[in-house]
Order: C-alpha cells, then sequence, then structure tokens
C-alpha cells in the first residue's frame, strides 16, 4: 500500500489526488488500541459472519469464534477485523469500518466522563496524529459528546494484478460520485463532466498543493529510490539478456544461410525489452 511505502503523507497525496478534496489531517492508530479500546468498554456486539481460528493480538496463539451474533472482547473484535480468508479485501475494509462505527457508537452513550477519558487515553498513547491538543479536544467533544453519525462507502471498481501484485483499479464514473458528495459536504463546486474530472484538483483551490506534515518524507524517499535502481538493475539485466538470446539466435540462423560474416546482424522486428514494459500508471491504485 501507499502507506506502507511513504507513511501518512503518501496517502493523504494519494486520497487528495484520487477524490479532489483536501485532506489536511490523519490519525494512524496500531492494533493495541483497538483491542483495548473495545475491553475499556467492556465489549462490543457484532454478527460474526462466519468461524474463524485466526492469531491473537501478538500472534502468540489462536482465537476461535463460532458464528454468529455475540459478545466480543479485545482479542476477539480483532480477529473479525483482521480475517480476510473467507472473502476479500474489499469485505475486509467493510467488516473493519462496521466494527468502528460500533466501537464509536458505544463511547457515544458512556456515562462515566472517567471511562471515556481512558478510551481517549488508550487511543492517544497507541496512535500518530498532526492534530493539535485543541484540535483533539474540539473533535472529541463534537463527535463522542452528540448525535454525530458515521457514513461510509466504498468505490466501485474490479480487481487487477500485476506481476503477481493485487490492485484495485476504481471506475472513474464511481470516483466521480463520492468525490462529488465529498466536495459538496465542503461546499467545493461539483464536477459534472467526467471528460473533466481528471483533469481537476485540489491544487485550483489551495493555489499549491504542499501537505502539512512531512512525517515520513525520508522513508518515502529512499523506498522510491531503492524501488527505482532494483528495476533499472532488473531492466537493464533483462535486456541484456534478450540481446544475448537474440544474437545467438541470430548467428545460429546466419550460420545455416551462410551468412557467418555477420554474426550480429539483428531482426529489425526486434523488440526492445524496455517497450515491452508495462506501464505501471495504468494501475495507480496498489492494495
Amino acid at each position: 500500500s501507499l502507506h506502507a511505502y511513504g507513511g501518512p503523507l503518501a496517502a493523504m497525496d494519494s486520497v487528495e489526488a484520487t477524490m479532489n478534496v483536501p485532506v489536511d489531517y490523519y490519525v494512524r492508530i496500531n492494533m493495541k488500541a483497538f483491542v483495548e479500546a473495545v475491553d475499556e468498554l467492556g465489549g462490543i456486539y457484532y454478527d460474526v459472519p462466519y468461524n474463524l481460528n485466526e492469531p491473537n493480538s501478538d500472534d502468540t496463539g489462536r482465537i476461535k469464534i463460532k458464528k454468529g451474533y455475540q459478545k466480543l472482547n479485545g482479542d476477539q473484535a480483532l480477529a473479525v477485523a483482521r480475517t480476510r480468508h473467507h472473502d476479500s479485501d474489499l469485505k475486509r475494509g467493510q467488516r473493519q469500518m462496521e466494527l468502528i462505527k460500533i466501537l464509536f457508537q458505544k463511547a457515544q452513550n458512556l456515562k462515566s466522563i472517567d471511562k471515556l477519558d481512558n478510551v481517549i487515553s488508550i487511543v492517544g498513547k497507541n496512535a500518530k496524529h498532526n492534530l493539535t491538543q485543541k484540535e483533539i479536544k474540539s473533535l472529541a467533544k463534537m463527535y463522542l459528546g452528540g448525535s454525530t453519525e458515521i457514513k461510509t462507502s466504498q468505490l466501485k471498481g474490479k480487481d487487477d494484478y500485476l506481476n503477481d501484485i493485487y490492485y484495485y483499479h476504481p471506475s472513474v464514473k464511481s470516483i466521480m460520485e463520492y468525490s462529488n458528495l465529498l466536495r459538496n459536504d465542503l461546499d467545493l463546486s461539483q464536477i459534472t463532466n467526467k471528460n473533466d474530472f481528471l483533469d481537476q484538483r485540489v491544487i485550483k483551490r489551495y493555489g499549491s498543493l504542499v501537505p502539512l506534515t512531512e512525517l515520513d518524507e525520508d522513508l518515502l524517499r529512499k523506498n522510491q529510490k531503492e524501488s527505482t535502481d532494483s528495476q533499472k538493475e532488473s531492466d537493464s539485466s533483462s535486456q541484456n539478456n534478450d540481446e544475448e538470446d537474440q544474437t545467438n539466435e541470430q548467428t545460429d540462423q546466419n550460420s545455416l544461410n551462410g551468412n557467418e560474416q555477420y554474426p550480429n546482424q539483428q531482426d529489425n522486428n526486434q523488440t526492445n525489452g524496455e517497450n515491452g514494459m508495462i506501464n505501471n500508471d495504468n494501475y495507480p491504485y496498489a492494495q
């Protein structure tokens, strides 16, 4: 995923470029926060879609859960959130969003201020973000103190594989639909022509697109460099091997035709290994 290679910065830039809406903040929470928050709230109820046998949160044992509606503790809820053996990445994403909504709703209904403070503390010590303390308190008051509803959706698209790597390719129609929903909430102009849609960018709102956080930029550059160097070496090696094979084949053919004096002559229809590469730009949505 982009987050794995470039951290929150790359993820924020990718969402901005794809959905054409500004993304100014991020919150990254680890698995420990989810487990401890569920336990602090006394567990959550969820309709488990199938029997599960998954690793526990620290991968030291197994969690076995029967299919059906039941109360889950932190480790069990995480096992349900993590599994994808029975369906797909998209289904797993849906389950994770459902579990987060249930957890959020239970936190909203807390009558104990101390317990709510404990949950906030658990999330705080197991999270990284670019929010100020003032912004955190404001958001907590807004979302946990009222009847705010979380709405979730997924982009429609198709699965793709390139070099044994899975990609999800969302449709432009679906991107435009959800982009306009977000833009409407942000009081941004609607995009009505899908042919113009991909030319629209957040840069038109800001004047220039400058991420607010520089977190993990060194990691992003390092991974980009390693990826580029690796690709160059692979392309060079592949091209050299292709040229050597073609030369040997041509030499054998020339020998049969009595043309041994031109052992390096090559077929005009030879395909350069570089020209035969697939352009990864057509698959920008790596998972």
